[in-house]
């Protein structure tokens, strides 16, 4: 079968006035754009369910430290919380949904990035003495890195595996509580440990693949600034702007997952001290705890907003160049006006 398609292709290829060359270069040309649409959608999409849930997760903690102080209108302000928890819960999920397929489609470009490294150690096996020792120095600091991506990229799905439960059994917890079925309260208390628990293993892992992942960023940066001194451009990076960028946003998210951690670790505490009956302790570690989620929802919530305005502004500078050749293409298609007659005056 793909051998048919490839004598039908030459064939056409033949019939044209367009070399097989020129066709797959455009084809080429085409898919890439494809890829880079699709990611900077996908980035859209993953900022904008980021940034909404970051702000109901900021809501509902301050609904819920509200509950704390102000003890005549608790049970008011946790109904309150508890609306936007769910709320906040749903856009998170459908959020983590979105990273599920972006993570996937990253694993692919590892996997190229591994086979690229391979063929690189195989042509200077070959080339054995005539290869500069710098540049081996480079070529296996580029296989450490794709390991470091390797190892990323796990972490990255054990954090979205730990996501998707947390999650769905806060969805599932929240749905009841909200709606006031029957024996609500006692499903809630029973639930509360599990979920405490979820969110400590997830915010540990969480940090970890944060961490490795400003470890990605440097030794990347790295790399790419000793490949362009051993090239002899010093020129400096032409996209400084936006590996800065790239790098605030990732100590936002490292900032956010270190919260998140602190404040699982204070929930776990609260619901020791409450089980020892030391209610005013369990009470103030309650509160430290929310105020840490409330951190973690701030830096979330900025990371995913500045993630959605790069894909925005990466989706501009792709398409900027078509429209401005489009618009001058119209503009030299269009007649010259006449030339206007200067009109006779009377003596």
């Amino acid at each position: 079968m793909q051998s048919s398609i490839l004598v039908l292709f030459f064939v056409l290829s033949a019939l044209s006035f367009i070399s097989a060359t020129d066709i797959l270069a455009r084809v080429i040309q085409e898919q890439t754009m494809g890829r880079a649409y699709l990611d900077m959608m996908l980035h859209m999409t993953h900022g904008t369910y980021g940034s909404t849930a970051g702000s109901l997760i900021g809501a509902t903690t301050q609904t819920f430290i509200a509950a704390h102080r102000d003890k005549a209108n608790e049970q008011k302000h946790r109904e309150v919380g508890n609306r936007l928890r769910l709320q906040a819960m749903f856009t998170a999920w459908k959020e983590n949904k979105v990273a599920t397929t972006m993570t996937i489609i990253g694993s692919e470009d590892v996997q190229k990035d591994y086979y690229m490294d391979r063929l690189v150690q195989l042509q200077m096996q070959a080339l054995g003495n005539q290869v500069p020792p710098q540049l081996y120095s480079l070529v296996y600091m580029k296989f450490y890195l794709t390991y470091l991506k390797t190892m990323k990229f796990s972490q990255k799905y054990q954090v979205l595996a730990h996501f998707n439960t947390l999650y769905e059994d806060e969805i599932d917890v929240m749905t009841v509580v909200v709606a006031k079925n029957p024996n609500h309260e006692m499903i809630l208390q029973e639930e509360s440990p599990s979920l405490t628990k979820n969110k400590l293993w997830l915010f540990s892992t969480f940090s970890q693949f944060v961490q490795t992942d400003v470890t990605v960023f440097y030794l990347q940066y790295y790399l790419d600034y000793m490949t362009m001194a051993l090239s002899g451009q010093n020129t400096g990076f032409p996209n400084m702007w936006q590996r800065m960028i790239n790098l605030y946003t990732t100590m936002l998210t490292y900032m956010a997952a270190q919260n998140g951690l602190k404040g699982s670790i204070l929930e776990k505490a609260s619901a020791v001290s409450a089980s020892k009956g030391e209610l005013q302790r369990s009470d103030d570690e309650a509160v430290v705890s929310l105020t840490f989620f409330n951190q973690f929802s701030h830096c979330y919530r900025t990371a995913s907003t500045i993630e959605y305005f790069m894909a925005f502004y990466s989706i501009y500078a792709m398409y900027a160049p078509y429209l401005a050749a489009q618009q001058q293409a119209v503009a030299a298609a269009q007649p010259a006006p006449a030339a206007q007659q200067p009109a006779a005056t009377g003596p």
